[in-house]
């Protein structure tokens, strides 16, 4: 779940008490974030790419993600690197300053997960990684545009709203689930119905939101000089928010092949 609790610590006087000088790198500036971000997402990509080497998927198939499914879905590389990349967000997430290397722990798990995913999909839609990426770049970018010219004013309200629009959207996903698993609906389940498209695009607009509060909440720490440890958390809450855009697309184009 995208860094959304990252307002907590924002507006937490006793957060920015911390004294600098106990973390040996001094103050949270553009650069340390930066560099997190630098880290995280270059062991990401590169995991990714290990994770899609060692995905196993079937040959020749069909235009449907459930057909190659079948055989890397239990693959061991998607299962461990699943349960891995959940303890370790859940570790990191309920962390205040995160140690870096959980973060770069977490990078390297959650790239292992999306290069299985992603290598399953692009068995069944050709083509389907190289578009969900170049439209994954420019919702990020699109993102950094609003939030830079104000056009999304992060505030109170505007956090409250993201934080019950996305327990609201992960229980809609956690529901879909179980009627897939007990027989209602088949393949991407509610997904795939006609209203599926628009649930999809507002997942990546929210999606979008995230990404937009955790580019103010990278200010917000910079401009309260705090500690540069949280720059990790910074990384982490961006990497999520990311990550998350992305499977959202990948899902919706898939859905979307299947319709024609």
């Amino acid at each position: 779940m995208p860094f959304i609790g990252g307002s907590a610590y924002m507006n937490n006087p006793r957060f920015y008490q911390a004294k600098a000088e106990i973390f040996s790198d001094g103050v949270m500036t553009r650069k340390t974030v930066n560099r997190a971000l630098d880290i995280s997402f270059g062991v990401l990509v590169i995991s990714a790419f290990i994770g899609w080497i060692f995905t196993p998927v079937a040959k020749n198939v069909s235009s449907s993600i459930t057909v190659s499914a079948v055989s890397s879905a239990f693959s061991l590389v998607l299962v461990i690197s699943a349960i891995a990349s959940l303890v370790l967000a859940i570790v990191v997430a309920i962390q205040s300053m995160p140690k870096p290397i959980l973060v770069v722990l977490y990078s390297a798990a959650e790239g292992m997960l999306v290069g299985s995913i992603s290598k399953t999909y692009e068995a069944a839609y050709q083509g389907i990684i190289i578009t969900a990426v170049l439209a994954t770049i420019c919702v990020v970018a699109a993102s950094y545009f609003v939030y830079r010219t104000g056009i999304i004013k992060v505030n109170q309200k505007f956090l409250r709203f993201l934080f019950v629009a996305s327990i609201a959207y992960i229980a809609f996903s956690l529901v879909n689930v179980v009627l897939v698993v007990v027989g209602v609906f088949s393949g991407y389940g509610l997904f795939a119905t006609q209203f599926g498209p628009f649930i999809s695009v507002f997942a990546i607009v929210l999606g979008a939101l995230m990404l937009v509060s955790d580019f103010a909440i990278v200010d917000q720490g910079i401009n309260a000089g705090a500690p540069a440890q949280f720059s990790w958390k910074c990384a982490f809450g961006i990497m999520l928010s990311v990550i998350w855009i992305y499977f959202e697309i990948l899902r919706l184009l898939a859905v979307m092949r299947d319709s024609k």
